[in-house]
């Protein structure tokens, strides 16, 4: 009987390692309510400044998507900036790509959510927007099968143009896992654009740090998953010890 639980309880454990690992290649869910982001990074590909992290509480131009965030992810600078998401991705037909935008575009600003292949560097596809009416949920789907994608977010501004970002999903359909599934926050009331635009300033707002490594999170769950492993078969030598 002891023998029986011990095996159960390993392939449990294994399932939870296969459903964690599977769920991070296919999907990544990043909220940029926080006023440091290590899921992004700058685009190597590119030579272009990052998008950082802006507060609401010297945001005098449109209001917050949800109504407790605190941060948002904008340009600092004008012409083009960059980020990507720090790890690869495996994305299919299946795949779907959300994120909260609010643009306010004048004089050709816009902003993508290009999708690449990371080895031949081919552009798969691109999910382009010149402007939203308030906020809006930009979305997109109908990819082909790439083992190793990757997702940059890409904007060009000018002085008098406005961008806010508040999450990046992407999901899977067919991997019925909570990390996988859709579940973004509609707001509470439609916000809107003050009526008098002002020219940005290049200065930071807060803190900003783009960093590859993965978040805390991550590190929590797996320890965590570890020290779980180590009790279970410190269980199994336990039962294994008895039945001498």
């Amino acid at each position: 009987m002891c023998g029986q639980m011990c095996y159960g309880y390993l392939v449990l454990t294994l399932i939870v390692l296969c459903d964690i690992s599977f769920a991070n290649k296919y999907c990544a869910k990043i909220d940029f309510n926080r006023p440091i982001y290590n899921e992004v990074r700058e685009c190597r590909s590119q030579n272009h400044l990052p998008l950082a992290s802006k507060s609401y509480a010297t945001n005098k131009d449109f209001l917050r998507y949800r109504p407790n965030s605190m941060f948002y992810l904008a340009n600092n600078f004008f012409n083009y900036s960059c980020v990507e998401i720090s790890m690869e991705l495996k994305i299919d037909s299946n795949t779907v790509i959300e994120a909260a935008l609010y643009l306010k575009s004048i004089n050709h600003a816009f902003v993508e959510f290009n999708v690449y292949e990371e080895r031949t560097h081919e552009l798969i596809k691109s999910i382009h927007t010149d402007g939203t009416t308030g906020w809006t949920i930009l979305r997109g789907n109908y990819f082909r099968n790439i083992p190793n994608a990757r997702v940059e977010i890409k904007a060009f501004m000018n002085e008098y143009s406005r961008l806010g970002i508040e999450f990046l999903h992407i999901t899977n359909t067919a991997i019925k896992v909570p990390e996988c599934t859709s579940d973004f926050t509609k707001p509470t009331k439609p916000p809107t654009m003050t009526t008098t635009l002002i020219p940005t300033s290049t200065t930071s707002t807060g803190p900003i740090e783009i960093s590859s490594k993965n978040t805390w999170i991550w590190v929590i769950i797996g320890l965590g998953v570890a020290i779980l492993f180590v009790v279970i078969i410190l269980i199994c030598v336990n039962c294994v010890c008895s039945s001498r």
